[in-house]
């Protein structure tokens, strides 16, 4: 499978803390667990798609 390359300036980003549902957090980590992607990423994902999607 091919992975696109996304340039991320490390200035574009920016630290935040936020609360979870204990499962929540549990299925993030099995998702993480068997993907090898990071929580973070699977987070910034899924806000893009839920949110982003009407401004493309």
């Amino acid at each position: 499978m091919e992975r696109r390359k996304r340039k991320r300036r490390k200035a574009d980003r920016k630290q935040f803390n936020t609360s979870l549902d204990r499962k929540m957090i549990e299925m993030l980590q099995d998702i993480t667990e068997d993907t090898g992607i990071p929580m973070n990423r699977l987070i910034e994902n899924a806000l893009r798609e839920k949110y982003m999607k009407d401004e493309e």
